[in-house]
């Protein structure tokens, strides 16, 4: 009978520890929220760093749409090889280092990416502080 009455509170001492899963469920929300945010700044600074570093190197990307008005009414200032010379610019050889390397002093961190990794861990932290898994 003892041991029966010493192990009761250490069976009832997991119940005192209510979790609140309407707010678990909420900060899950809004975790989820915060990291999907992140994902698209960090993608949309990678693609905008990516795209200078091209035009650095190889100029603007010739419009093929406009190529080919050109050359069905066959105005004088249709360049044929503009958009071939464009692409080799971009895929191959020393060029396409030099727009790598570029492109990877570019691509740097900005002051709302700081924001959103901020918010993330303090979401993070909160959730786990919470006691929410």
């Amino acid at each position: 009978m003892k041991r029966l009455l010493l192990l009761l509170p250490l069976l009832l001492t997991p119940a005192a520890h209510a979790v609140d899963y309407v707010r678990c469920e909420a900060m899950q929300g809004a975790l989820q929220r915060t990291n999907q945010q992140l994902q698209e700044h960090k993608k949309k600074l990678k693609d905008k760093a990516f795209y200078q570093a091209r035009v650095e190197y190889c100029g603007e990307k010739p419009d093929a749409v406009e190529q080919a008005k050109k050359y069905l009414s066959g105005a004088e200032d249709y360049e044929p090889n503009v958009t071939i010379s464009w692409m080799r610019c971009v895929g191959r050889g020393e060029s396409a280092k030099l727009i790598q390397a570029r492109y990877k002093t570019l691509n740097q961190p900005d002051a709302q990416l700081k924001a959103l990794e901020a918010r993330a861990a303090k979401v993070k932290a909160d959730f786990a502080a919470e006691g929410c898994y």
